[in-house]
C-alpha cells in the first residue's frame, strides 16, 4: 500500500473546488481505467476511487486507488492512496481508509 500527498498553492475556495484542480490532471493519465472513477463529497472531504492498470517495465499491473481532496488556508491537498496487485478486496480497502476520515 502507499499513501502520498501533493499540493498545490492555487487558493481553492472548497474540497470539490481542490478535486478539480487535481482531477483534470488525473483524466489524462493513460493508466487510468475510464469509468471505473466514482466521485462523491463528505462533510470531511471529496473523494475519488478508481483503478488503474498498464504495463511498467514490461510487467502488467493493476491497482486500486483513492483520493482525498481538502481545501484550506490556500493549500489544495491531493493524499492519495493505492494497494498493488488490484482486487476486490483491496478496493475495499482503499475506500475504507478514504472514507473513515482518518486523513482529514
Amino acid at each position: 500500500m502507499t499513501v502520498s500527498v501533493n499540493t498545490e498553492t492555487e487558493g481553492s475556495k472548497s474540497d470539490a473546488e481542490c478535486r478539480g484542480t487535481y482531477r483534470c490532471k488525473q483524466q489524462t493519465n493513460p493508466m487510468l481505467v475510464k469509468g471505473s472513477g466514482t466521485v462523491f463529497e463528505t462533510d470531511a472531504a471529496s473523494l475519488t476511487i478508481y483503478r488503474s492498470e498498464g504495463v511498467f517495465k514490461g510487467w502488467p499491473f493493476k491497482t486500486a486507488n483513492a483520493n482525498v481532496y481538502v481545501a484550506g488556508n490556500r493549500i489544495c491537498a491531493d493524499i492519495h492512496v493505492s494497494h498493488w496487485p488490484y482486487s476486490e478486496e483491496h478496493e475495499s480497502i482503499v475506500a475504507g481508509i478514504v472514507t473513515s476520515g482518518v486523513l482529514k
